[in-house]
């Protein structure tokens, strides 16, 4: 259970960096980035 805190506590974070990327300009580049992100959180995910 701790574990898992830690990991939401990192998802956090990671949120944050994509809510300030999403603010980039430079959206479309914010984008891939987002997808990205998601897509290592869902294979973290399966991985449990």
């Amino acid at each position: 259970i701790e574990r898992m805190g830690k990991e939401l506590d990192s998802y956090k974070v990671m949120l944050k960096k994509i809510a300030l990327l999403a603010a980039a300009p430079d959206v479309s580049l914010a984008m891939d980035r987002i997808a990205e992100i998601i897509e290592v959180v869902e294979k973290e995910l399966e991985d449990e």
